[in-house]
């Protein structure tokens, strides 16, 4: 997958970042609730913008810790 930095994200790190366990993020992409991508070292990622989709759309968390990824893709 050949994407920039900043437009995606590791699992382990968006777990971390919304106060939740990895294995939820994990759980979100083997039920095919967010598609996940390796990249071409064999790093497992998500791409941010299908992550605050999925997150809008199914509104699991506030729209503040929405605005975090965007802080987040910043600072990358």
């Amino acid at each position: 997958m050949s994407t920039q930095k900043g437009e995606t994200i590791k699992p382990i790190r968006l777990a971390n970042e919304l106060g939740i366990r990895p294995q939820q993020v994990f759980s979100w992409i083997r039920t095919g609730a967010l598609k996940g991508y390796k990249t071409d070292e064999g790093h497992h990622v998500l791409r941010v913008q299908d992550v605050k989709e999925f997150l809008s759309k199914k509104s699991l968390i506030a729209h503040d810790r929405a605005n975090k990824i965007d802080e987040l893709v910043k600072n990358l």
